[in-house]
């Protein structure tokens, strides 16, 4: 009798450690899942991106923490304008930086970063073409009369990921900025669908639960 009594009292303790491991790492699992950011613009442009909080993916620096697709943790990013979708595959470059980067200008807090840009459909002739993005600091843009071969992405002379920036205008001196023509807006709105978290722990947590009430019911 005694050994019986150990063993349902080790039973026990098993299933409340393991309700009480599955719980404790839940907000970790959500932390770490995948968020989607929906947003709008003043200039007609709307989109979303999806960011995957993962340490693994983050890129790090003294104003903290960005996402890019080459980190792996831009999963897309979404924009729709003049009746043209556009996708991270077409985009220029893209970068989402996580609230709490404080890289000027920082995001309002709890607000995502971002910066993106796109060519616009139709919009190439000869070597000059429109651009559209969006982007903190800028809001939303439209560029027109670009010369194609002066756009490029690139970090500071730091090499920080939060640094980065759209230039438009060659820099040698051979060769003359067009007349580039600014449309600026603002993003007008941004919204965070709630985090989806990992399924493996949930569906432990669930069977843990079931297993739980399970034997209660059996000592009953």
């Amino acid at each position: 009798m005694l050994l019986s009594y150990y063993v349902k009292a080790m039973t026990r303790s098993a299933r409340w450690l393991t309700m009480g491991v599955l719980v404790a790492a839940l907000p970790f699992t959500v932390a770490a899942s995948i968020v989607t950011v929906d947003f709008s613009t003043s200039i007609g442009a709307s989109g979303n991106f999806t960011v995957n909080n993962s340490p693994s993916d983050l890129l790090t620096d003294s104003y903290g923490s960005s996402v890019t697709e080459s980190s792996g943790g831009l999963e897309s990013f979404n924009l729709s304008y003049g009746g043209n979708n556009y996708d991270l595959a077409e985009a220029l470059d893209a970068a989402v930086f996580l609230p709490g980067n404080t890289y000027p200008p920082s995001a309002s807090a709890g607000e995502y970063g971002f910066l993106a840009v796109w060519v616009v459909d139709g919009s190439v002739s000869g070597n000059f073409e429109s651009l559209v993005g969006v982007g903190r600091g800028v809001g939303a843009f439209l560029l027109t009369n670009v010369l194609s071969s002066s756009v490029g992405f690139g970090y500071d002379s730091h090499d920080d990921p939060s640094s980065l920036t759209l230039g438009v205008c060659p820099t040698t001196p051979t060769v003359t900025c067009p007349n580039i023509r600014v449309t600026e807006g603002s993003i007008t709105g941004q919204s965070v669908v709630s985090p989806e978290p990992t399924l493996l722990p949930l569906v432990g947590l669930g069977l843990a639960g079931l297993w739980f009430v399970r034997r209660r019911k059996a000592i009953q």
